[in-house]
C-alpha cells in the first residue's frame, strides 16, 4: 500500500519511467500474470520481445499462454524469408508476354541467360536482358516476369578476378603461351582498378554501365550505379526493388539438379545446364596452372567493403524453411507469334 502511495506521488515523467522499467522486468520472465492485458495479446508480446531483444527484430514469434499465464515462445523463422522471391518464387496469375532478366555479372548469369534464350525461342516470347546497369523497377501485377540471380558477394568478386581480372581475355586468345604467373594482375591491383572506375562514375555520371565492380555491386545495380554516397540508403532501395522481383535464382543452388529441374518446371521448357562462355574454359586452365595468391589482409579489407552486399545476399537467400516452389507452377505465357 505504501508503495502504491509512493508511485501516486511521482511526477508524470517518473511514472512513465517506472512503467517502462516494470514492463522490462515482466518481459524477462516466463510467467506473466493473466491480468496484465497489454502483454496478454500475442502481437503485443511479440512487439515487446522485438523491442527489448534486437536480435529478434527479424524473427517471427509465436506466443502461447496457459491458464495460469505461463508464456511459451517459439521462433518461427526470418521475416525476410517470406518476402524473398528466392525463397518464395511468385507465380503471376496474369498472362505473361515478356521475361525480363537482370543479369548480375560473374554470378552464374551466363547459364541462366542461355536457358532463358531457349525458353524465349521455344515459347516465342519476348526476352529482355540488363547487364551491368541499373536494374529496371519491376511492375507488380503486370505481364512481365522479372527474374535475377544472386551469388555470395565474395565468391562473385573472386570469380571476376580469376576470369576477367588476372589476364586480358583478348590477349590470351591470341597467344596463350605468353601467359605466366608473373604477368598476371594481383588481386590488390584488381580491386584498386575497380575502385577507380566506380569513383570516376560517381563524379562524372558516366558511363551508364558498371561492368567491372568489387564494392557493394548489388547495391549499385539495384539502386543507382551513380548514387552510392550513402550506402545504407542504397541498401534500402535495393532491398525494396529485389522484393518486387518474381524469382531470384541462387547461384550456389544451381549445382543441385532438383533445383534446376524446378526452374525448368516453372517455364515448362527443358534444357537448363551450366555453361562456360567467352574465355571461361581458357581462364579455368590458367587458374588451375597458376593458382591465385591473395593476401588475407587484403581479402578481409574487401570483405569489410562489401558488408552491405553480404547482408543483402544473406537476407534474400537464407531460406530456413527451404524454397517453396508451388505445385502446378508452370507460368501462363502469351506467344508473340
Amino acid at each position: 500500500m505504501k508503495s502504491l502511495l509512493y508511485i501516486l506521488k511521482l511526477s508524470v515523467v517518473q511514472k512513465l519511467l517506472f512503467a517502462c522499467i516494470f514492463i522490462c522486468f515482466l518481459t524477462n520472465f516466463y510467467v506473466i500474470p493473466p491480468y496484465i492485458k497489454i502483454l496478454h495479446d500475442d502481437s503485443n508480446v511479440e512487439s515487446a520481445m522485438k523491442m527489448f531483444y534486437p536480435e529478434n527484430r527479424n524473427i517471427r514469434i509465436k506466443v502461447d499462454f496457459n491458464q495460469k499465464g505461463k508464456r511459451s515462445i517459439e521462433k518461427l523463422g526470418n521475416i525476410e524469408e517470406k518476402l524473398s522471391p528466392a525463397c518464395n518464387p511468385r507465380y503471376l496469375e496474369n498472362k505473361i508476354d515478356r521475361i525480363h532478366f537482370v543479369h548480375n555479372r560473374k554470378a552464374g548469369g551466363s547459364s541462366i541467360r542461355r536457358y532463358l534464350e531457349i525458353v524465349s525461342n521455344t515459347l516465342n516470347i519476348t526476352l529482355t536482358i540488363q547487364e551491368g546497369e541499373e536494374a529496371e523497377m519491376p511492375m507488380l501485377n503486370g505481364s512481365t516476369f522479372y527474374i535475377t540471380n544472386l551469388r555470395e558477394p565474395m565468391s562473385r568478386i573472386l570469380s571476376a578476378y580469376k576470369y576477367e581480372g588476372r589476364w586480358d581475355c583478348k590477349k590470351v586468345k591470341v597467344n596463350m603461351s605468353n601467359v605466366t604467373e608473373n604477368n598476371s594482375k594481383t588481386f590488390e591491383d584488381f580491386i584498386k582498378n575497380n575502385e577507380e572506375i566506380t569513383k570516376k562514375m560517381e563524379k562524372t555520371l558516366m558511363p551508364h554501365y558498371l561492368w567491372s565492380c568489387s564494392h557493394n555491386c548489388y547495391l549499385r545495380w539495384f539502386s543507382d550505379i551513380h548514387s552510392v554516397q550513402d550506402m545504407h540508403t542504397s541498401l534500402s532501395v535495393a532491398r525494396e526493388k529485389l522484393r518486387k522481383f518474381d524469382f531470384i535464382i541462387i547461384t550456389e543452388r544451381l549445382k543441385d539438379h532438383s533445383y534446376t529441374r524446378a526452374i525448368e518446371d516453372i517455364f515448362g521448357v527443358p534444357g537448363f545446364y551450366r555453361t562456360n562462355v567467352n574465355c571461361g574454359k581458357i581462364m579455368k586452365k590458367l587458374n588451375d596452372r597458376y593458382p591465385p595468391s591473395i593476401d588475407s589482409k587484403i581479402w578481409d579489407e574487401v570483405k569489410v567493403m562489401n558488408e552491405l552486399d553480404i547482408k543483402l545476399y544473406k537476407e534474400f537467400t537464407t531460406c530456413e524453411n527451404g524454397i517453396k516452389f508451388p505445385n502446378n507452377s508452370k507460368l501462363n505465357f502469351i506467344s508473340n507469334a
